[in-house]
């Protein structure tokens, strides 16, 4: 590979704060930023809630053929236990889901927002009852749309969200070293 492009990924990193440059040092993978990751959560949380209200109000066609086959793959994972699996159907779930409405702004917010809530989603392995809990919600997600009850949508993605800023807490406790310290945590 040429430099050019390997420069332009370097660049693209940095912009989305996954790399930092060091001043005669080097590049090196970013600290994870707790107050980033939580703000992320609540860009996905609000624009999850109104897109998926949306869908709803409008009436919007809605695959529930693709949304069920992603429950039951996250259902097998549960089964295997893959949380590697769990994980990856959890966030198709979510992009299927963005993408339904057909607003490429909020499909992009949405996609942008996992780079962060991924770091620390594979951080450390997930216990089966946090990964179960989220299997919950998910359904509870789709039985709101097949409702037609964008509130029910919109607890079931509130206590998704809730879930992982909790989750970030007690990561950020358990693996201090893996987080930048010294900046506004989330309240």
């Amino acid at each position: 590979m040429s430099r050019t492009p390997l420069r332009e990924a370097l660049h693209r990193l940095a912009l989305e704060d996954l790399v930092e440059t060091v001043p005669q040092r080097g590049i090196f993978v970013a600290l994870l930023d707790p107050k980033e990751i939580y703000d992320n959560t609540v860009v996905r949380e609000a624009v999850e809630s109104e897109v998926l209200r949306r869908v709803i109000v409008n009436k919007v066609p809605i695959d529930y053929t693709q949304l069920d086959d992603l429950l039951a793959r996250m259902e097998h994972s549960l089964e295997e236990p893959d949380a590697v699996a769990f994980l990856e159907a959890d966030e198709e779930f979510h992009l299927v889901l963005a993408a339904t409405a057909g607003n490429r702004p909020a499909f992009e917010a949405i996609r942008r927002s996992w780079i962060h809530v991924n770091r620390v989603r594979y951080l450390k392995h997930q216990p089966k009852q946090d990964l179960s809990a989220a299997l919950i919600e998910h359904r509870a997600m789709v039985t709101g749309l097949r409702r037609g009850d964008p509130d029910r949508v919109e607890k079931a993605v509130r206590a998704h969200m809730d879930r992982s800023r909790a989750r970030l807490d007690e990561l950020t406790k358990l693996i201090p070293d893996a987080f930048v310290t010294g900046r506004a945590q989330p309240s």
